[in-house]
């Protein structure tokens, strides 16, 4: 036993019961493990305290077994070794494997990890010295007599740097560690995979191809092995994030390592990565730690302060490169309080009133409910009275706030919208006199976009103009908190018995039942620039481009630096952006005390044209951010700011041509329609239609560029908490093209969720549509299949959308004939003149109807089936498919279930492939070669969670008889799919799955009993219930039924199926590629062991 030095050890060793111990020699503990009392388990004890710590490691058997233990040089993993031969890497903390364990041909005396953890060196009884390569789980030295002392069995092993000890009874040998353990080189396929894997590109005949979110995930798993340590899986991302050569496949890898619980560690590795730092803040914001993420946040800014400075010096180490658009876009909501940045003192109102047929009470914590009366809706007044300590007014805060007794939960009476037309303030002194307060100028986290209900007028300034017919409304986002912050041109002392009074014009004669339901006010004694006010509205509401946002958002924080810096790096992207980021550039410099050059740059960006309407107008929720910074930066007064404008059309924007959308779609230029429909997203950023314009166009005119930038706009302005009509049509825009979006980055959750609410039924067809878009995006095509067969009905725009989806998702499972019927139904649903949109000149301008968004998604949908359908006109179905599904249509079952075999392990986890691998193994009548193939790759897929997933697992398996352990199948899981599927589709599938569990466990009245449970014995489902009850009726005696049964079956399964693969066959055309599928091979594999079975019975 090695010294250990330390009381603590001794104490455990003789009062805890342990056989033998092992210390971590990087932090304080020691691990041993207990053969007594029938525990079989090793554990971790705390040096410092004498405590447990971790979680127990059990181990197979009920008495002991357990003969060594060792941790890893980090001190975070334990490896032990065992009776059974296997040794076994532990995650000490969880009490999980790591891995799959490493099987030897007889107990394992010891082991041990090499210094660098990369190797386990194990003695074996009555064999030679193992040495493992733990990331790949192989052998690293092949069987060596010379490895082993002469004699006997490897006993005992030591390492001392590089020197290796083996004792084996009274003999011992020294090996030298370096010549023993080879020097690990990467072969020329992971070389390529890694250059894949960091410029997020592959070759695809001479060209290089962008990777799709699956191709890449692909490509890292056959890197990085799951049962590689933490420590080794994150060096590895780190290589890679070196090597990466653009922001895209930094993200790839980020996500990766969020997803692996890695990306702390990742950012440990490479503290100098702004965009590490970034995507950890993010993390720990999203998970509810918004003041670690803030605080990581404010150190990354204080390294931006230090980055490039420009006028040509030199760039230092941080810097905002390898951030993304969306990076900037997040980073900027994180940082931006919820309420304006002051000293917020909530009025606790004294006396309420309201004209009209509302009335208004006082609820908890100053917050005010109106309630409507009987009486005919009109305009109303409400009257607020209260007093304060403030000491004074210098601005006043109104919250609209949410409610469930109001529609749509929402703040308003009307649709849970309201319209504030007019605001007022003033002060009633203890002496009777008045001062009334001018409000000069007011600012809030929402801007109607502009539509036919709305005027430039209208927005927070419309509750300040002393103008009745202008107003502040929030739809259409009427279930959001939201406020309006208004400051007082003069601030006004008021002393503790002053009355402050607010009135509030609620409702407009063209609106009269918008009245605010919900709300609470507060006042402040602070006065601050309004500029600020701006810049906080605008970055809640998006109106900046999203490097500006973060800029803008730097400045509220007062980290002027970081803003100068960020703006700096990059040119503006348009004509709108660059006006703001010179003011937002000279604000930066102001707040750093650089006055003079902050004026100079705003008068020589303003005064290098002496011609009007130079600048696009920003967006209205900026004019007084612009406003305000040309008056004091430029001196402009409002007539010469007015001309620096274009002049102002309803939506805002210029036009690139006289022609409209429609028109510029009518003559085919689709592109110019796109650039158009984006420009009024721009200037409307949460109007979701104006999204699904631009996406569908950009896509429909093939522009990934356009279409990627775009879909990131929508993104960067939908990541707060979405509704579910939200996030359908957030998912659906931007995973029109392949590979341009990865779906993790979307609230395809939140979709999936809206499928089983019932509150949602009404939608339930666009839920299925964006979630079976979303699963064939990452690669889940069955998912894909089975999300469009949840709709209730293909009729009109999601119709054509869903069968264009689940057109898709036949082809690629193989189904062409299917994928066929599904397409020219798709093409008979969307109006023919979306066909020849853009391939040819139409006479006459479209049908707005035919214009609409959703029509153009399902039509770019429709066009990407028809590519994929529709290959090649001349090209026949098997020709088109892979070597593999060509050889199963031919019937050659033995090399098809090789390229099957091989396919699962060049991307594990596919559970259709591991499907069809155990059927066409059981049609070649492989019966060993089953239960090696079920023995050897069910681990990669364990545990399991999911029923369907359990459901593949368990048919595979039960080919055979006794193939595998029925403790090893996930059982367990697939019953408890049964009672709770939301699916009726997928629950007769889980139950005839079940059928066949029973009937292997000799449970056959109970097998025959449970195939009644099926409402519809027909097609797949049905035959594999049936086959399995004729089985179990002849187990029973019972060969009359038997035969009956086995007869129906006969005339469900394909025909081809019976003498595919035989001589009899040979010659004939191959079979269509859906008959030679896992569905119908499962169950003639079990069709033709009921034939045997009743064969042998006659």
């Amino acid at each position: 036993m090695r010294k250990l030095g330390s009381c603590a050890v001794r104490y455990l060793i003789q009062y805890s019961k342990a056989d033998r111990v092992a210390v971590s020699h990087s932090r304080p503990t020691v691990g041993c493990w207990r053969r007594r009392e029938g525990r079989n388990m090793a554990q971790v004890w705390s040096l410092a305290t004498g405590e447990k710590i971790g979680t127990g490691m059990s181990h197979p058997g009920d008495l002991f077994g357990i003969w060594s233990i060792a941790f890893s040089p980090d001190g975070k993993r334990i490896v032990t070794g065992h009776k059974d031969g296997r040794i076994r890497i532990f995650d000490w903390q969880t009490g999980k494997v790591v891995g799959t364990p490493l099987q030897h041909s007889d107990e394992v005396n010891d082991v041990t990890f090499t210094p660098d953890g990369r190797h386990l060196l194990a003695c074996v009884r009555h064999g030679t010295l193992h040495v493992w390569d733990v990331p790949t789980g192989k052998l690293a030295v092949p069987f060596l007599p010379s490895l082993k002392p002469a004699g006997g069995s490897t006993q005992a092993l030591g390492i001392a740097r590089d020197r290796v000890v083996v004792s084996a009874n009274a003999l011992y040998k020294l090996l030298d560690l370096t010549a023993l353990v080879p020097v690990v080189e990467e072969d020329v396929p992971t070389l390529l995979r890694r250059a894949e894997l960091a410029t997020n590109h592959h070759l695809q005949v001479g060209e290089l191809v962008p990777l799709e979110a699956h191709e890449w995930s692909s490509r890292w798993e056959q890197l990085v092995a799951t049962r590689l340590t933490p420590e080794m899986a994150t060096e590895a991302l780190a290589k890679l994030f070196d090597e990466a050569t653009d922001s895209s496949a930094q993200r790839l890898i980020v996500a990766r390592a969020v997803r692996r619980g890695l990306l702390e560690r990742l950012q440990r590795l490479r503290p100098k990565a702004t965009s590490l730092r970034f995507a950890l803040a993010f993390e720990k914001v999203r998970h509810g730690d918004r003041a670690d993420g803030l605080e990581m946040l404010t150190q990354a800014l204080d390294e931006l302060a230090q980055g490039p400075p420009g006028n040509g010096e030199p760039r230092r180490s941080h810097t905002t490169s390898g951030l993304t658009e969306a990076d900037f876009a997040e980073a900027a909501q994180v940082l931006t309080p919820e309420l304006p940045r002051r000293t917020w003192s909530i009025l606790e109102p004294t006396d309420l009133s309201a004209t009209s047929h509302m009335t208004l009470s006082k609820q908890l914590n100053g917050k005010i409910m109106a309630t409507a009366g009987a009486a005919a809706p009109m305009p109303s007044t409400y009257v607020i009275q209260s007093r304060t300590k403030v000491g004074r007014i210098a601005a006043l805060l109104l919250e609209a706030l949410p409610h469930a007794s109001l529609p749509n939960r929402g703040s308003g009476h009307s649709s849970g919208n309201f319209c504030l037309a007019e605001v007022r303030i003033r002060v009633r002194r203890s002496d009777g006199t008045q001062t009334h307060l001018k409000l000069a100028h007011a600012a809030s986290d929402f801007v109607h976009p502009l539509d036919e209900c709305t005027t430039l007028g209208d927005g927070p300034w419309g509750a300040i103009d002393g103008d009745n017919t202008t107003r502040w409304d929030i739809w259409p986002e009427p279930s959001k908190p939201h406020w309006l912050m208004m400051t007082v041109e003069t601030p006004v002392d008021i002393a503790a018995d002053d009355t402050l009074i607010v009135e509030l014009d609620s409702g407009q004669k063209r609106f009269p039942l918008e009245q605010l339901g919900h709300f609470r006010l507060s006042a402040s004694a602070e006065m601050r620039s309004s500029l600020v006010d701006d810049l906080m509205a605008a970055i809640r509401q998006r109106h900046l481009a999203p490097r500006d946002q973060f800029a803008a958002a730097c400045l509220l924080n007062m980290k002027s630096a970081a803003a100068l810096n960020a703006l700096r790096e990059e040119p503006p992207p348009n004509n709108r952006s660059t006006l703001a980021r010179t003011l937002l550039l000279a604000t930066a410099l102001q707040q750093l005390g650089q006055h003079d050059e902050a004026k100079r740059i705003v008068k020589e960006l303003v005064g290098t044209s002496d011609v009007t309407g130079v600048w696009q107008r920003p967006h209205r929720s900026l004019t007084g951010f612009v406003n305000l910074a040309l008056h004091d930066f430029a001196q402009l007064s409002e007539n010469d700011i007015a001309k620096l404008f274009e002049a102002p059309d309803k939506n805002a924007m210029s036009t690139p041509s006289n022609l409209s959308q429609e028109q510029l779609l009518a003559l085919g230029r689709i592109a110019e329609a796109a650039r158009l429909a984006e420009d009024k997203y721009a200037v409307q950023l949460h109007n979701r239609i104006r999204l699904m314009e631009a996406v569908a166009l950009y896509a429909l005119a093939n522009d990934i560029k356009g279409y990627q930038k775009t879909c990131e706009m929508g993104i960067s302005n939908f990541t707060e908490k979405l509704s579910a009509e939200e996030a359908e049509r957030l998912t659906k825009a931007c995973l029109l093209l392949p590979g341009a979006i990865d779906p993790s980055r979307l609230p395809v959750k939140s979709v999936r969720d809206a499928i089983d609410d019932p509150t949602q039924a009404s939608a339930l067809n666009w839920f299925a549509a964006s979630s079976a878009l979303a699963a064939y995006r990452s690669g889940d095509v069955a998912l894909s299949l089975k999300e469009t067969n949840r709709a209730t009905s293909f009729d009109g725009q999601v119709g054509a959308l869903l069968l264009s989806i689940r057109a898709l998702a036949q082809e690629k499972l193989g189904q062409h004939k299917l994928a066929m019927e599904s397409l020219q139904q798709a093409e008979a649903a969307i109006p023919k003149e979306l066909a020849a949109l853009g391939r040819e000149p139409n006479a006459n301008p479209i049908a707005p109807s035919s214009l609409n968004y959703d029509w153009l998604i399902a039509e770019v949908l429709r066009r990407e089936a028809e590519r994929v359908v529709r290959i090649d006109g001349d090209a026949t179905e098997f020709a088109r498919a892979g070597r593999r599904d060509q050889l199963a249509a031919q019937g050659k079952w033995a090399e098809a279930a090789k390229e099957f075999i091989s396919d699962l392990h060049k991307a594990p986890g596919d559970r259709g492939v591991f499907v069809c691998a155990a059927a066409m193994l059981m049609m070649n009548g492989d019966i060993e070669g089953h239960r090696r193939f079920c023995d050897r790759d069910l681990q990669q897929f364990l545990p399991v969670t999911n029923p369907d997933v359990a459901d593949s697992l368990c048919k595979a398996c039960l080919l055979v008889p006794n193939a595998i352990e029925h403790s090893r199948l996930p059982i367990k899981v697939l019953r408890e799919g049964i009672t709770s599927a939301n699916d009726q589709n997928a629950s007769p599938y889980y139950i005839a799955t079940n059928t066949l569990i029973l009937y292997r466990a000799g449970q056959f009245a109970a097998a025959i009993e449970e195939t009644k449970k099926i409402p519809s014995l027909k097609n797949v489902v049905g035959s594999l219930a049936l086959v399995v009850r004729a089985m179990s009726e002849e187990k029973l005696g019972q060969h009359e039924a038997a035969l009956m049964t086995l007869k129906e079956v006969e005339t469900m399964i394909p025909a081809e199926l019976r003498t595919l693969g035989t001589p009899e066959y040979r010659g004939r055309m191959p079979v269509p590629f859906d008959t030679v599928s896992s569905d119908w091979l499962i169950p003639e594999v079990l069709r033709r062991e009921a034939e045997k079975l009743l064969s042998e019975k006659k």
